[in-house]
């Protein structure tokens, strides 16, 4: 079987095929040594090691200290937060089929570590119910 293709720039589609074939790969490595795990988490395993196969490590953007404030504007501030930091994770998702995961994981990358980390957990969820559906993969 030949292995997927190394170029930088791929569509969604192509994205999928490539995730298709190392999940495939993963799971025939994993029958020849007798461990069984659940399909999610074997896609999880294999999403995780295709971005970060494809994406350099990045250092963490630097934390400014936030100057001190009533328990009232830190919950206000939270709510504000975190209803971006939804919109961002929803924007960064859409991106990811559209463009694809690449370039939706480099956005993150620039954003916080939290999303970054929101990114994978939903795109596993996503990408995992799309194989799913395609039928490239049995829901147990």
């Amino acid at each position: 079987m030949q292995e997927p293709s190394q170029k930088t720039e791929k569509t969604p589609e192509e994205e999928i095929r490539e995730l298709e074939w190392l999940l495939a790969e993963k799971r025939k490595t994993m029958e020849e040594k007798g461990i069984e795990k659940e399909p999610k988490e074997v896609f999880r395993e294999v999403f995780k090691e295709y971005v970060g196969a494809k994406k350099p490590l990045l250092p963490p953007p630097a934390v400014q200290l936030p100057a001190a404030v009533s328990d009232e504007q830190k919950r206000q501030a939270d709510e504000l937060k975190q209803k971006e930091r939804h919109e961002q994770l929803e924007h960064l998702i859409g991106i990811s089929f559209e463009k694809g995961l690449l370039d939706a994981v480099t956005l993150a990358e620039n954003m916080t570590p939290w999303l970054l980390d929101e990114l994978h957990d939903r795109l596993v969820d996503e990408y995992y119910q799309k194989l799913v559906q395609s039928q490239k993969l049995k829901e147990f």
